[in-house]
């Protein structure tokens, strides 16, 4: 989509133009108005897709797993669906989204470069949707290839079950990094 303003020597106005299949046509105020809603509003978070910055925002979050990922939606713009692949997690057309938690390890940027999105690798989710005034959160694991929505219980129990992995990961790590060594200092070279 695009507006363009055309000076002349009677004064200057606005143009309006949608590009459809490839060709730019013009449109009415009214209409450019109209795409361009629609184009802001159908939106969808998709992790497998790369990260679009022109719509949301990333941060850290500290989950209970001690690794997260919040992602805001930008003013303006409406998330009515997610998505991973071809199976969708959420969508709504009454409803929006307000923010997605993503606890754990995800894909990271490697993944990202591979053509798989930056989150491709996500297996908890926490949605946060709206309804004019009411706010629901919904959860979400991926077992296997699959998304299931489950209980705030279940998904707590999940989330515990996964910090407890990452910190056996971490401590077999530690193990073998220090595995072999001595400690102090060495006391090898010349004396």
């Amino acid at each position: 989509m695009a507006r363009m303003r055309v000076i002349t020597p009677r004064g200057s106005e606005f143009i309006w133009f949608e590009n459809y299949r490839g060709v730019w046509i013009q449109l009415t105020e009214k209409t450019f108005v109209e795409s361009w809603e629609r184009l802001k509003r159908v939106r969808k978070f998709e992790f497998d897709k790369p990260f679009n910055k022109l719509v949301f925002t990333k941060q850290p979050y500290c989950s209970i797993t001690g690794i997260g990922t919040i992602i805001f939606i930008d003013r303006g713009y409406k998330v009515m669906a997610v998505v991973d692949g071809e199976q969708e997690l959420w969508s709504s057309e009454e409803q929006t989204c307000n923010y997605i938690l993503i606890h754990g390890e995800v894909g990271g940027a490697e993944s990202a470069t591979d053509g798989q999105g930056e989150f491709s690798g996500a297996r908890l989710v926490n949605i946060s949707v709206r309804f004019k005034d009411k706010y629901e959160d919904l959860y979400f694991a991926k077992m296997g290839k699959y998304w299931i929505e489950c209980q705030y219980s279940q998904f707590r129990k999940m989330l515990i079950e996964e910090r407890d992995r990452l910190c056996m990961n971490i401590t077999e790590t530690r193990k073998e990094n220090t595995d072999g060594r001595e400690d102090g200092p060495s006391t090898s070279g010349n004396s």
